[in-house]
């Protein structure tokens, strides 16, 4: 973890008032946002792919149903899931890398 920025410290006085509008703070904080978010994308993702298969198992071992159409069923079901967790995971990605372009620009992280 970083540790918190304070332009006293890093600039002179003579630069410091330059400096005074970086937010290094709120940057750090989206930036975990999103990893937060990006963990949460990944485990929907998965649930969305376990999910349908257990959904055929359990329909043919105890129902006796076709395990073909169920899975079929499930996995159409599937895609439409990841179509709109894509469109969210494509907006979640390019938020992450304006961060960290920010970041990395500011020279808070490599």
């Amino acid at each position: 973890m970083l540790p918190k920025f304070n332009p006293k410290t890093v600039f002179p006085d003579s630069e410091k008032d330059a400096y005074k509008d970086i937010n290094i703070d709120g940057l750090l904080r989206l930036r975990k946002k999103y990893k937060l978010k990006r963990l949460l994308y990944q485990f929907l993702i998965a649930l969305v792919i376990i999910v349908p298969i257990a959904y055929a198992i359990i329909m043919n071992i105890y129902f006796k149903r076709s395990f073909i159409a169920d899975i079929g069923r499930a996995f159409l079901a599937l895609v439409v899931l990841l179509v709109a967790f894509a469109s969210g995971a494509t907006k979640y990605k390019t938020e992450q890398i304006k961060i960290n372009e920010e970041l990395t620009k500011k020279g808070y992280i490599d």
